[in-house]
């Protein structure tokens, strides 16, 4: 099973000059480097809302998408250090992009502390109902019937790499659309100008579920959703800017 990270980060003072003096006087940024709509802004959002109590302060969602989350997180990044900026990411902006990229702006192991584990999640596969497949062997079946004519989109790394991972093992070749957000690309995927996506589950579950486009299928423990073809399990955590 594939795993992937998220993460937050946050921007801070010098511990001896950022907690010297009460925190938080003012609303704190909250930088979520992909669309609105995805996995991780909807995450981003209710992270918010929580710490926003505790804090006594508002915490604002600042959505920056781009180069699968480079720019939100270089965005943080360039931000003063001081406590008032935080950015949320995962493993493809600290682990994957470092390979995928020749320069991503910061330097996921030098630039960040992290804080703390905040959530797993399932990734799946969900196909447009004119894909005649209902799993993975029929998906790899028809990929290698049809050799780099059935498309697949991603909104980061994992989701890319997912898709790759899989074309790997089955010995297949399907062709990458990349999109800056899951929002977007699960619209073209509804609409068929996409055949698949490799996604989270909760990323786009409420659209989904709303959709007579996807097929109902089954997980492995049952559970009847309208769309499934493989798992992948993601992480959030927290971290913190060094200073």
């Amino acid at each position: 099973m594939i795993k992937a990270i998220f993460i937050l980060l946050i921007s801070v003072l010098p511990m001896s000059v950022a907690f010297s003096q009460a925190y938080p006087v003012k609303p704190v940024r909250f930088i979520v480097p992909y669309p609105p709509g995805g996995g991780t802004d909807l995450v981003g959002r209710a992270i918010a809302a929580k710490i926003s109590e505790p804090l006594g302060q508002q915490v604002i969602v600042d959505n920056r998408p781009g180069a699968q989350g480079n720019v939100g997180t270089s965005v943080a990044l360039k931000s003063p250090a001081d406590g008032y900026t935080m950015v949320l990411s995962y493993v493809g902006t600290v682990a994957m992009n470092p390979w995928l990229y020749k320069s991503i702006g910061y330097d996921s192991q030098k630039d960040f502390a992290h804080i703390s584990l905040a959530t797993v999640q399932p990734y799946v596969v969900v196909a447009n109902p004119v894909v005649p497949v209902k799993n993975l062997k029929e998906l790899a079946a028809l990929a290698k019937a049809q050799p780099g004519r059935l498309t697949f989109a991603s909104s980061a790394a994992a989701g890319q790499l997912a898709g790759e991972f899989f074309k790997m093992l089955t010995n297949t070749s399907m062709l990458h659309i990349p999109f800056k957000g899951a929002g977007p690309a699960a619209i073209n995927v509804m609409g068929g100008h996409v055949d698949l996506m490799f996604v989270l589950m909760r990323c786009q579950m409420s659209l989904l579920q709303r959709s007579l486009d996807f097929r109902n299928l089954k997980l492995a423990d049952g559970t009847v959703l309208r769309f499934l073809l493989i798992r992948q399990r993601t992480s959030l955590c927290a971290s913190i800017r060094r200073s």
